[in-house]
């Protein structure tokens, strides 16, 4: 499946050195994985949200390690909250990005 993830200048160059996105430490919720979006829109918005310049990652993974964002309400599924255009995790260490664009 085709998500994005979106970083700011930084965390771009950090992924870039080391040819993957790491899994951030527990997020809200106690889920600890890769914030991944369906949508490019969110993804360039948090790219941009810290200022400067941001970087959206486009990254392919399997849905079987998918988890459905908690911020995303009373949505449990990951087919729905994909749907909605909400937030994922991928619950792995490291997601390899397959294409970068500036943001």
């Amino acid at each position: 499946m085709k998500l994005y993830h979106g970083t700011d200048a930084e965390g771009a160059e950090a992924i870039n050195n080391d040819g993957v996105i790491k899994a951030g430490h527990s997020y809200y919720g106690g889920v600890s994985g890769v914030a991944l979006t369906p949508r490019f829109d969110v993804a360039v918005d948090f790219a941009l949200a810290h200022g400067g310049d941001g970087v959206v990652f486009e990254v392919e993974v399997d849905e079987d390690v998918l988890v459905a964002d908690p911020e995303s309400g009373n949505i449990d599924s990951v087919e729905d909250v994909i749907a909605a255009g909400g937030s994922v995790y991928a619950c792995v260490n490291t997601v390899t990005p397959r294409k970068q664009h500036e943001v």
